[in-house]
């Protein structure tokens, strides 16, 4: 059986293992850090394994090397073949399964977290395992099996991932409830980006150029006088009483009482459509995943159409 495979020698599952992490990390030196012993291991590792195969597994990239289109199918084999046996290893030792969630720490926190109760109660034979990245590392992740789902927009899914759609993200205009006058006129929306102070992300951000199109759509001179990296530092800052914000309305979940909510057609260039995607091998590296990825994907429909 597999006379093909096991007729020579040069593969090995700790040969397997060095291109899957080469893949994962970028890069040799990014894999195994700055020790020239286990970089010389890796490198011949390889190699032995482009021999194996009789393919050109890795090519020269600057002052390092990058994996061919042969290493990077090979790498992705690698991973099914380890989650088909992690997941095995797990089974017969009767642990429960874990589904690793990418998502950015906004949606983790404000949309994830919260449904937690609801996807225990509805699948309570999993351990979820929930990772911050940024859209690029998550679709990347997906492919090589280092994530197993995510929350993504849905026009960032690689075409061969499989998806469920949950629904469009809106953005509404939050602000501490001090800076907000009762009077009809003070609520208007020019009013209010002309006297509130904003919290934005850096400067010539995706961010900051919707935030100035908003702006424009409503013939008003906003006052940036904060800049953060994240939704939640924005916020806090919401919190803190000394700004205003254009956030996701699922933001309602942790800013509670002592803000005001403002929600305007400006702010539809903000909007996001978001899915819950996974990569379509995964029903076999875990049979039983297909199943909860479905009914976790309802749970968070239901939970983002709550906020919208």
């Amino acid at each position: 059986m597999f006379e093909n495979l096991f007729s020579r020698n040069g593969l090995s599952l700790e040969r397997l293992r060095a291109i899957a992490e080469v893949a994962a990390k970028g890069g040799i030196a990014a894999a195994v850090g700055d020790d020239p012993s286990r970089q010389s291991l890796y490198s011949r590792q390889i190699g032995e394994l482009s021999e194996f195969f009789g393919a050109e597994l890795t090519r020269r990239d600057g002052k390092g090397i990058a994996l061919t289109t042969d290493g990077r199918r090979l790498s992705e084999a690698a991973m099914q073949i380890f989650a088909v046996l992690d997941s095995y290893a797990r089974d017969t030792k009767k642990e429960s399964i874990i589904l690793s969630l990418g998502a950015g720490s906004s949606i983790a926190q404000w949309l994830v977290i919260p449904a937690l109760a609801d996807i225990q109660r509805t699948c309570p034979d999993i351990q979820m395992a929930l990772h911050n990245r940024r859209t690029q590392e998550i679709v990347k992740e997906l492919r090589t099996y280092t994530l197993d789902s995510a929350i993504i927009e849905t026009g960032s899914v690689d075409p061969s991932m499989k998806y469920q759609t949950l629904g469009t993200l809106e953005y509404a205009l939050f602000m501490p409830a001090a800076k907000v006058k009762d009077s009809s006129d003070q609520r208007k929306l020019k009013h209010l980006l002309e006297s509130i102070p904003l919290a934005s992300q850096e400067h010539d951000s995706a961010y900051s150029r919707r935030l100035l199109q908003s702006a424009q759509a409503a013939r008003a001179r906003i006052h940036v006088t904060l800049e953060c990296e994240s939704y939640p530092e924005m916020a806090a800052a919401v919190l803190a009483g000394t700004h205003g914000a254009i956030l996701p309305t699922i933001a309602r979940s942790i800013l509670g009482d002592g803000v005001e909510i403002l929600r305007a057609p400006q702010f539809a260039n903000h909007s996001q459509s978001l899915c819950l995607a996974w990569n379509p091998h995964l029903a076999r590296v875990k049979p039983s995943s297909l199943t909860h990825m479905k009914a976790i994907a309802d749970i968070l429909t239901a939970r983002l159409a709550s906020a919208a």
